[in-house]
């Protein structure tokens, strides 16, 4: 595999689109990445690197500890971060990704199945969990109504209605609402409980995940 030096590296220029695209290579001698960057599968990257926004990567691309990457970047299948990096919101990560101790979130990332958490991650709270089933989906919408500025708009919206998430309001979790969950009958569940019933229903692996027990 190439690896790129920071000469090489600077003299790759943007498409029409304003993008600059890096083919799979060695990326360890560069630490600091613009926005707007797309690299290919399999890529490898030092440690401490820092990516501006909007910045993609191919499946089984490997990163060290401490680097930091910027809002709406987006990571294939199986890629591999070191300890203590930092998302910016909107993030997306493919099937399978691992992440090192440390790890923080922005909120509304969002995780394909089986990704596997080095720490227990509370960040996941705030993640873009999109479809959840009945029983999730009825505590994160009790949860939201119960920081939401006019709480009754959810009773309302199951009879006909306003949506309570049409105002301009700042959510706290990121979900597909559905109304016709909010008046079922479950028994309300704890930071803790609800972290390992999103992570059963989305195959993800972190320690502590169940019975207190480490599960890697």
């Amino acid at each position: 595999m190439h690896r790129y030096t920071q000469k090489e590296f600077d003299a790759i220029e943007r498409n029409e689109f304003g993008i600059k695209v890096y083919p799979t290579g060695d990326y360890t001698a560069i630490n600091t990445f613009g926005t707007w960057c797309t690299f290919g599968t399999e890529c490898t990257f030092g440690t401490e690197c820092t990516f501006g926004t909007d910045c993609m990567f191919g499946a089984w691309c490997e990163f060290g500890t401490g680097c930091e990457f910027g809002t709406d970047c987006k990571f294939g299948t199986e890629c591999e971060f070191g300890t203590w990096c930092t998302f910016g919101t909107e993030c997306k990560f493919g099937t399978g990704c691992r992440f090192g101790t440390g790890c923080r979130f922005g909120t509304e990332c969002k995780f394909g199945t089986e990704c596997k958490f080095g720490t227990w991650c509370v960040d996941i709270l705030r993640a873009n969990l999109g479809y959840c089933t009945d029983k999730v989906t009825y505590e994160l919408m009790k949860r939201d109504q119960e920081s939401h500025p006019i709480p009754e708009m959810f009773g309302e919206w199951t009879n006909g209605g306003a949506c309570p998430y049409s105002i301009d309001v700042q959510r706290k979790h990121y979900f597909d609402e559905r109304s016709d969950c909010f008046n079922r009958r479950f028994r309300r569940m704890g930071d803790t409980e609800l972290i390992r019933a999103i992570c059963k229903e989305k195959k993800w692996t972190m320690p502590y995940l169940f019975e207190g027990t480490e599960k890697r």
